[in-house]
């Protein structure tokens, strides 16, 4: 049976890439979800991920450079650009060393709807990059032309949502507010988005108002949550705050109210009047730029009555170019199928791409720096600590050199019961990384072991 790895480190990049895992399930695949830490998932998803797929705890480095990455046919890497392209520049030279890779692609979580530049540098050189429709390929060809990833391959996967039978939908009079994490993501713009809501629903007291948050209170998510809903003091009687799933609300709703691309194309699936609100006006740190002219903007503080709504349509033009209904995911299949190991399409260099500092100090870690360090965890995870201790004499001067390696070093020392030789390398740690609380704590443990008793 093929592999098929998908490395995601947030909740909205696992439903970006479910439509994909789905598929290749559907055509006889295993899908692997390779995460760094499962206590960052709401609890609910890291369920449905057990439940539904094997599960690689692991950080995108780890799998890069363990024995484990060679069973994979395929892997799709979903993250943040920088950690994107270190995906990439570690696979490439993983290539260099051992002459194989699996096929690599990435792609983005739902609509893509600014930062687009940024965005698509970040993934050049991966076998593939998937997007949603042709309005995209058309913006990121252009973005591209005369650049080195000019022939970079552009995969169209579709918005594609399978229509519900609503035949035995029982309908009820509500209408359901999907809300979102981040947008807006500033607690006035939250609380005059959520009075504007509170205002529609004292003006159609008749009808339900079903506000459906992102998450529950207090739930770790990839975001900051600034004024969730349930903190909201403000709702009138007929708003109903509930945590069950969307496409269970969806069925008994007539209509959606949303700023989530996800959710607004889900109405459309499920038969409801999908609204996109659009009290903030068209702007682009909103997305809401993206619908304008999909044919069923509405503003809540102009409309007075629910029933008026329910007459708008989607533009079929508009739906079309967003990729809604197109199924690319056979096309991502057969890309993968017919490929064979080659050298990777051309990338921007990362050091042009970083802007942050950590983005400018991980751009100058080499990848022969990232599987030396990733053996020397694997090492000392293993309990191979002899090891080990060769290959910090082997490699001293990079050791010396790099606080993480130093700490693993410290550690390595500790374990051997040798405190002096474990003390002196948390003195370079200390140097390199003065303000580590980890060190200071780590040293203090060590000495109180040396004080103690006699060394190994």
């Amino acid at each position: 049976m093929r592999k098929l790895g998908l490395l995601i480190d947030s909740d909205s990049q696992y439903f970006g890439t479910r439509a994909i895992a789905g598929h290749f399930l559907g055509v006889g695949w295993q899908v692997d979800y390779i995460v760094p830490e499962l206590k960052a998932f709401p609890e609910a998803l890291v369920k449905e991920l057990k439940a539904n797929h094997s599960l690689v705890e692991a950080s995108l480095d780890q799998f890069c450079f363990s024995d484990e990455i060679a069973s994979f046919a395929a892997v799709g890497c979903y993250s943040r650009g920088s950690q994107i392209r270190r995906f990439q520049r570690n696979v490439a030279y993983h290539h260099q060393v051992t002459g194989s890779r699996p096929y690599i692609f990435s792609g983005y979580n739902g609509v893509v709807y600014e930062k687009y530049e940024e965005g698509i540098f970040w993934r050049c050189g991966y076998d593939s990059i998937c997007v949603n429709g042709p309005r995209d390929v058309d913006l990121f060809t252009a973005i591209l032309a005369g650049t080195i990833a000019r022939d970079q391959k552009l995969i169209p996967l579709g918005l594609n949502k399978p229509a519900h039978d609503g035949s035995g939908d029982a309908k009820r009079k509500n209408v359901v507010f999907a809300e979102q994490v981040i947008v807006p993501g500033t607690v006035d713009e939250r609380k005059r988005l959520f009075q504007a809501l509170s205002d529609f629903a004292d003006a159609n007291r008749d009808w339900e108002i079903v506000v459906r948050p992102r998450v529950p209170a207090g739930s770790q998510t990839f975001h900051d949550h600034v004024l969730h809903p349930e903190d909201f003091r403000g709702w009138p009687e007929n708003v109903r705050i509930s945590h069950d799933p969307l496409p269970d609300l969806m069925k008994q709703a007539q209509a959606l109210l949303s700023v989530s691309s996800t959710a607004y194309f889900d109405a459309i699936a499920f038969g409801i009047t999908p609204l996109c609100i659009m009290d903030f006006g068209v702007n682009a740190a909103h997305g809401t730029h993206y619908f304008v002219g999909c044919g069923t903007e509405m503003t809540l503080r102009d409309c007075k009555a629910v029933e008026t709504l329910f007459g708008m349509e989607v533009c079929p033009d508009w739906l079309s170019r967003t990729g809604y209904n197109m199924n690319g995911y056979s096309r991502l299949l057969e890309d993968i199928e017919a490929w064979s190991v080659r050298q990777l399409p051309p990338a921007f260099p990362e050091e042009i791409l970083n802007t942050t500092r950590n983005g400018r100090i991980a751009a100058t870690t080499s990848p022969e720096e990232v599987m030396l360090l990733e053996r020397a965890r694997r090492l000392l995870a293993e309990g191979e600590l002899a090891r080990l201790a060769r290959l910090i004499e082997e490699e001293r001067a990079w050791f010396v050199s790099d606080p993480y390696a130093a700490y693993l070093a410290a550690e390595c020392y500790e374990a051997l019961g040798q405190w002096r030789t474990a003390l002196r390398w948390l003195g370079r740690v200390h140097k390199l990384k003065p303000k580590w609380k980890k060190t200071r704590w780590k040293t203090l443990a060590v000495a109180w072991k040396w004080l103690r008793g006699p060394e190994a």
